[in-house]
């Protein structure tokens, strides 16, 4: 990668070829941003990009796929365009190919092709593959998930609250509390998992409304979003839960009770 070894005597070996895309991704991998630009460079100046790209647009079966998630690994913008044509593909495993390569871009225009097919319920592949490869991409800039969310309905709607949840950062707080009032089950249960990085002043009375949520699943998430802010204010909320109809919800209370260990007397 510095160079040392010129490429006229690896270029035309296919077997040396791909030893020498195997090493470059792998410290891609692995690189600091200023390191990864010189690798990726290194890659485009050799080709090993356009070979990767040739091969994704005209290759078949396995090949096709492992150049795919190739391609990914590399983090290149050039990767989007070719992963995203395979998003419709009549093989689930290309699809989910084409949803790992963009998902290993770690970039945030990779998301969006994912998104836009999703959303009008183009794409046919698994909830959690299309929920890890959003994490990955939006990871570093959440806030760009937003307004997918806000314009999402239904099923893409309780996805899109999971991928925030997972990244929720106490900026996000004003759009959880609209997402504890929703009438999906799933998609409060998301927000109660995010409000426990929100302003107290936000989390506590919201994490309140959550743990009388209806549905069991909803009042667990929100008690352990209790458990896990461990803060004064919720030990009248986790006293009421510990009483809940739900046995999971009521070991996850007492459990958060436990940790309060100035407060015992109170608590007791």
């Amino acid at each position: 990668d510095r160079g040392d070894v010129p490429a006229e005597t690896w270029r035309k070996d296919p077997m040396q070829c791909e030893i020498m895309q195997s090493i470059v991704i792998q410290e891609i991998s692995a690189a600091t941003d200023k390191d990864r630009a010189g690798l990726q460079e290194f890659l485009r100046a050799n080709g090993l990009i356009d070979a990767c790209i040739e091969t994704v647009n005209g290759g078949r079966g396995w090949k096709r796929r492992r150049a795919m998630l190739a391609l990914g690994a590399m983090r290149v913008p050039e990767a989007i365009v070719p992963l995203s044509e395979a998003l419709d593909d009549w093989q689930l495993d290309t699809r989910m190919a084409a949803v790992h390569g963009l998902g290993h871009t770690g970039l945030g225009e990779a998301a969006e092709p994912i998104l836009e097919t999703f959303m009008v319920g183009g794409l046919k592949v698994p909830s959690d593959p299309i929920a890890n490869a959003l994490v990955r991409c939006y990871v570093n800039h959440p806030e760009a998930l937003l307004p997918y969310l806000r314009r999402s309905r239904g099923e893409s709607r309780e996805l899109l609250a999971r991928v925030a949840s997972e990244m929720a950062t106490a900026e996000m707080a004003d759009e959880m509390l609209i997402l504890a009032a929703d009438p999906r089950p799933e998609v409060r249960a998301s927000a109660a998992k995010a409000l426990a990085v929100a302003p107290l002043s936000i989390a506590i009375p919201s994490l309140a409304d959550l743990a009388r949520d209806e549905v069991w699943f909803v009042r667990l998430r929100a008690t352990t979003a209790l458990h896990q802010i461990r803060h004064p204010r919720a030990i009248p909320i986790l006293l009421e839960a510990v009483r809940d109809p739900n046995r999971l919800v009521r070991i996850r209370a007492a459990s958060a009770l436990s940790r309060f260990e100035h407060d015992r007397v109170e608590i007791l």
